[in-house]
C-alpha cells in the first residue's frame, strides 16, 4: 500500500512538471531534483523527468548525477550559464 502510494505521487507530480512547464518555454538554469525512484511505467524519476523536459518538450536538458564526472559538471554548468542548456 506504501509503495503504490508512492509511485502515484511520482506519477502525479511529473504530471504536474509536465504542465507547469508547457507554460513557461522560456526556462533559463533551471535544476530539478529526482529522486532515487520508479514510476508506475517502470521508469527511473530522472530518466521520466528528462524525456518530458527534453524528448516532449524540446527543452535543452541534460542530466547531472553523483556519478557525472568533474569535468563534465563544470561543462554542464557552462553549458547552463551560457545558455546552450535551460535545465
Amino acid at each position: 500500500m506504501k509503495r503504490a502510494r508512492l509511485i502515484a505521487t511520482a506519477e502525479n507530480k511529473l504530471t504536474a512538471l509536465k504542465l507547469l512547464m508547457e507554460k513557461n518555454p522560456q526556462m533559463k538554469a533551471t535544476l530539478f531534483y529526482c529522486g532515487d525512484g520508479y514510476t508506475n511505467r517502470n521508469e527511473r524519476q530522472l530518466e521520466a523527468v528528462t524525456r518530458i523536459l527534453g524528448k516532449e518538450l524540446h527543452y535543452r536538458v541534460n542530466t547531472y548525477t553523483a556519478q557525472t564526472p568533474v569535468e563534465e559538471r563544470e561543462k554542464i554548468k557552462q553549458q547552463l550559464i551560457t545558455g546552450e542548456l535551460q535545465g
